[in-house]
């Protein structure tokens, strides 16, 4: 019986050194009236909870960082977004890392890959997205107007004769505008 005492004793004593069981004030953000070595447990609204691997303690931040999201229940928690370097939950990224373009909300691609059927924009706050280009059939848009196509697809012939581009067959370029042609390995309705 007296072993068992001693070994609480001594338990006891480990805590209380490493500090398990010792008050501190709370770090800022944190709602608990007072914290332990281990941190905060709970955080004011507009902060989440972040463990420190620096600290080696759990701390209420504003900003989860880099990657990283507050989620529902008020943790840092990972992008599950490959280049994502601001998320809005796991799956949902609002800014890609430097060079790569956001498309759709939930990818972050690369120029070459927003090549086919977009058009690379600095929108959104100065974002870097991939914009879809608004011209069907469209093979490849003009970098800076999502209205306007450089190439169409395949049997397609580019009409730029209204405020909108239209890639069109063969057929319909005949009825508007005459034989089409072929201008630079690129197919074109001629305007008449």
């Amino acid at each position: 019986m007296a072993l068992v005492s001693v070994l609480t004793v001594l338990l006891t004593i480990s805590r209380l050194s490493s500090g398990f069981l010792i008050d501190y004030d709370c770090p800022l953000g944190c709602s608990d009236t007072r914290c332990t070595s281990l941190g905060c447990s709970n955080c004011q609204v507009g902060f989440c909870i972040y463990y420190s691997d620096t600290h080696r303690t759990t701390i209420c931040t504003p900003d989860c960082g880099k990657g990283k999201f507050c989620s529902a229940v008020n943790f840092c928690s990972d992008c599950h977004v490959d280049h994502c370097d601001v998320c809005t939950d796991s799956r949902t990224c609002k800014e890609c890392d430097s060079f790569y373009y956001l498309r759709d909300n939930n990818r972050c691609v690369t120029s070459f890959e927003c090549e086919r059927g977009s058009s690379i924009a600095t929108t959104r706050n100065g974002i870097q997205v991939c914009e879809t280009c608004h011209v069907q059939d469209c093979k490849r848009c003009i970098q800076t107007n999502p209205d306007r196509c450089e190439e169409c697809e395949y049997f397609k012939y580019l009409d730029s004769s209204g405020s909108i581009d239209q890639c069109r067959s063969r057929s319909s370029c005949e009825l508007f505008h005459g034989d089409p042609q072929s201008t630079g390995g690129k197919y074109v309705c001629l305007k008449n």
